[in-house]
């Protein structure tokens, strides 16, 4: 169900699109879930038996009416979904299932039941050091401004009410100002000029980040069973094929977090540091230990994103024009065929093209397509350097030799310049992780692109796929879709919110062409949207080709079509309605950064997910176990006298994944903790 419908929670996944039906079932208008009683009405139209309250209370007919009902509702909805996976088209998804989804469930299932090791007396240790730091930044604000400020009513009365500040960012549920730890930094950038609001701000901001930690580590004494070993639920759910670990998330054991300490500034909230570096210093992964007579071994993915990028774009055998250009034929012959109708609007819009209208030329030089014929300078790198590769990435892209002791800064700003393609990641958001102005931002990726010209021609060849598809996949098959988008440029007939000129309009249109900046549409009808987001009075209609009343939308000169025809900026579109559901839009630029996105996240997934099934002989060889799986990373629980071999073993037959062009790379380590021990381990075995 999640493979072909993953945007049905408030969240959407990791694009967080936000999904409701309308009255299609009478008191089922919510947002859509995952729940058999909910999605069986939406997809097969059966309306499954509901009873209120505890269904082990009811009598034994109305309980197996119940059941009953449920077998049905999943027969149903076991069809329609083996359905939507028939035919050529998801013949790749139906691989992906039966090689990736399907062997990694027991997998996932011997991980809970085997849990992880804990220390019960570091917990109580960290959750102590955490208060205590609590309580002397509260009593040290008290000291400055006379309030204190621990609990959420207390700061919000002091920011709010007392300082009278001016809110940047809100709360999702109730709409009241937030208090997390990014507003904090978005307050002192704007009240940078009064230092005793800054110095406030400051001191909050840091109790907040240890008010997280405090809610992180604590509630993993009341999951510790009685072997003294934590279980998490592992799913595979996320629609970038993450796995997720839950009750309690065990992925959530950070790395060291210093409260209120820069590495550049030393301290942030204070001109004198009254608290030591190591007593703000938090390692909440140092819970996590070994079993007696066991080691903890880890094994990392070295630049795995990046390493899939490069994967990408040495394989690439696509030519962006005629590819784009065949992903439009495609998509009009598929929609038009049967339908006499869709080709005649198809076609129709070449007669109602403006003859005097001119298209804007794009500023500056052209930027260079996609060739395959060039291959990718960044596997090149990964294939002929053994060194630290964002110091040899950061060499290239400033022309000076960088080195990861002598030049960290440097070093490690060009990496989030590397990162920050592979992520999609705006020129604003780099100069806020930077700490650097939005002009010096713009800077990191023009050089990415002057050293690695190919890659970003790849990452625009995909973002004018993503225009026409609304899809991308992971070289194992799995999908990542972006429902409204995909509605919009797969289906003959939508409804869509469009925001034009400050008003709000409804139009009933067929989606004629897609392309990089706008959607061209033929408007059967167009409607004013009123405030509740309900159609109001009727402004055009195909049938009289007459505008009863100006509008934005319609009335514009020099436009490419006339009407019924109209190119709309994806951007102005807000919502995307098909008969029974529908959906918010977010523009085609964060339709990019999340489907591109999921190309290197997902396929990072796929390749630990085969390593996880690889491994599981070698783990029966040595007597090991494998504990947790965080994102790149692997937690085994290795006997003491077997670790090297382990080691040795694993990283050679996990290294090579079939069909995958780059190096890659397996920094394995060892100790009794998942954190400090590493470390130690790791210098010994060097001297």
């Amino acid at each position: 169900m999640r493979l072909l419908d993953q945007d049905r929670s408030r969240d959407g996944g990791s694009v967080h699109v936000k999904r409701f039906y309308h009255k299609f079932v009478e008191g089922l208008e919510t947002y859509a879930n995952y729940k058999l009683k909910d999605v069986v009405p939406r997809l097969t139209g059966i309306v499954l038996i509901h009873f209120e309250g505890l269904i082990d209370q009811e009598s034994y007919g109305r309980h197996r009416r119940y059941l009953k009902s449920d077998l049905v509702g999943d027969a149903e909805l076991y069809d329609h979904l083996m359905g939507r996976l028939a035919g050529w088209r998801r013949v790749r998804l139906r691989g992906y299932h039966r090689a990736v989804c399907a062997p990694i469930t027991p997998v996932l299932v011997e991980m809970r039941m085997t849990g992880v090791a804990v220390d019960a007396g570091e917990i109580d240790r960290q959750v102590a050091r955490l208060e205590g730091v609590l309580q002397r930044l509260d009593a040290m604000h008290e000291s400055d401004f006379g309030r204190r400020v621990r609990s959420n009513i207390q700061a919000a009365g002091w920011l709010w009410g007392e300082l009278k500040l001016e809110a940047k960012r809100r709360r999702k549920s109730d709409g009241k100002p937030s208090l997390d730890v990014e507003h904090f930094k978005l307050l002192k950038t704007a009240y940078e000029g009064r230092p005793d609001v800054l110095r406030s701000l400051t001191i909050i901001g840091e109790m907040r980040q240890a008010e997280a930690l405090l809610t992180r580590i604590r509630p993993f004494g009341k999951h510790i069973d009685p072997d003294g070993r934590v279980r998490s639920d592992m799913v595979d759910r996320l629609a970038t094929g993450r796995i997720v670990a839950q009750r309690p998330n065990l992925q959530a054991m950070a790395k060291p977090v210093t409260i209120g300490w820069d590495d550049e500034a030393k301290a942030r909230f204070l001109e004198v540091p009254r608290l030591s570096h190591e007593e703000l210093t938090f390692r909440s992964r140092d819970v996590l230990v070994a079993s007696p007579g066991f080691k903890l071994v880890t094994m990392d993915l070295a630049q795995a994103d990046v390493r899939v990028l490069a994967h990408e774009v040495d394989t690439c055998k696509l030519d962006r024009l005629r590819h784009t250009r065949g992903l439009r034929r495609g998509r009009a012959v598929r929609l038009g065929h049967g339908d006499p109708t869709f080709d005649r609007i198809y076609e129709g819009r070449l007669d109602k093209r403006n003859p005097y209208w001119e298209p804007k030329r794009p500023r500056g030089p052209k930027r260079m397509d996609f060739d395959p014929s060039l291959g990718s300078d960044l596997a090149r790198d990964f294939k002929t350097t053994t060194s630290d590769f964002y110091s040899v990435a950061a060499t290239k892209m400033l022309g000076k030799r960088i080195d990861k002791r002598t030049n960290p800064t440097e070093r490690n700003r060009c990496k989030e310049a590397v990162l920050s393609v592979v992520n999609l990641m705006g020129a604003t958001s780099l100069g806020k992780k930077l700490g650097v102005t939005t002009d010096v931002a713009k800077t990191c990726p023009e050089r990415f692109e002057s050293t690695y010209p190919n890659e970003i021609a790849f990452r625009r060849l995909i973002e004018h796929s993503i225009a026409v598809t609304g899809r991308t996949s992971t070289f194992m098959g799995r999908e990542r879709t972006d429902s409204a988008h995909h509605w919009l440029v797969n289906e003959k007939l939508v409804e869509a919110k469009v925001q034009t000129g400050g008003a709000w309009y409804w139009i009933l249109a067929a989606p004629v062409d897609p392309r990089r900046h706008v959607l061209t549409f033929h408007l059967h009808e167009v409607w004013e949207c009123r405030r509740d987001g309900s159609k109001g009075e009727t402004i055009y209609t195909a049938r009289e080709n007459r505008v009863r009343r100006s509008c934005g939308l319609l009335c514009k000169p020099n436009l490419e079509y006339y009407l019924p025809y109209r190119n709309v900026s994806w951007r102005s579109i807000r919502a995307v309605r098909t008969a029974t559901e529908q959906v918010d839009y977010m523009g085609l630029d964060k339709v990019c950064r999340g489907l591109f996105n999921a190309i290197c996240q997902g396929r990072t997934a796929d390749i630990v997910k085969w390593q996880m099934i690889r491994v599981q002989p070698i783990l029966g060889k040595y007597g090991a176990r494998l504990l947790l799986q965080i994102h790149d990373e692997l937690v085994f629980e290795v006997p003491d006298g077997s670790v090297a071999a382990f080691k040795d073993e694993a990283v050679a037959d996990l290294s090579v994944v079939p069909g995958f062009s780059v190096p890659l790379v397996l920094e394995p380590k060892w100790g009794e903790r998942v954190a400090v021990g590493f470390l130690r381990n790791r210098r010994l075995a060097a001297a």
